[in-house]
């Protein structure tokens, strides 16, 4: 079976569209140029996101109960940043990060560094952590999916 690359990447944005219903959308700008490859913002708001903004702290959810966060870079220094301005300015309920950054890269990124023998996980807890802080409330629910959204046909 030949897998092409063409269909990979469309198969990664039906992904990602699967989890935007109902949800303010914030993307930064690589990942909003790999998805213009599919469809752009209207892929995304036929999947049913009430609205589709740039991952920017001068952005908010303003009454969006649900958010995701597509982001092409590793969560650490001005986009970690950026990604606690949007959801400790905003009421999200519900918060989804996408990112093409699997948890050893953010590991590596943060700590500077990787155990050899497993699959590390902490960096990825923390943010999900850290990420319900912001929220304000631990009850909330903070999803965190590695997706290869970089991938262009």
């Amino acid at each position: 079976m030949v897998l092409s690359i063409k269909y990979a990447s469309s198969s990664v944005w039906q992904e990602v569209c699967k989890k935007v219903k109902d949800a303010a959308v914030f993307i930064d700008a690589p990942a909003g140029e790999c998805v213009s490859w599919h469809g752009g913002i209207r892929l995304l708001m036929d999947s049913g996101a009430t609205s589709v903004k740039e991952f920017s702290s001068f952005e908010s959810g303003e009454s969006a109960l649900k958010a995701v966060f597509i982001v092409s870079t590793p969560l650490t220094g001005t986009t970690r940043i950026i990604l606690r301005d949007l959801i400790s300015n905003s009421k999200f309920q519900h918060c989804i990060l996408i990112t093409s950054c699997s948890p050893t890269v953010l590991t590596l990124a943060t700590t500077g560094n990787v155990s050899e023998n497993t699959e590390e996980m902490t960096a990825l807890h923390k943010l999900e952590t850290d990420m319900l802080h912001w929220m304000k409330n631990k009850d909330y629910a903070v999803e965190i999916f590695h997706l290869l959204i970089s991938c262009l046909p």
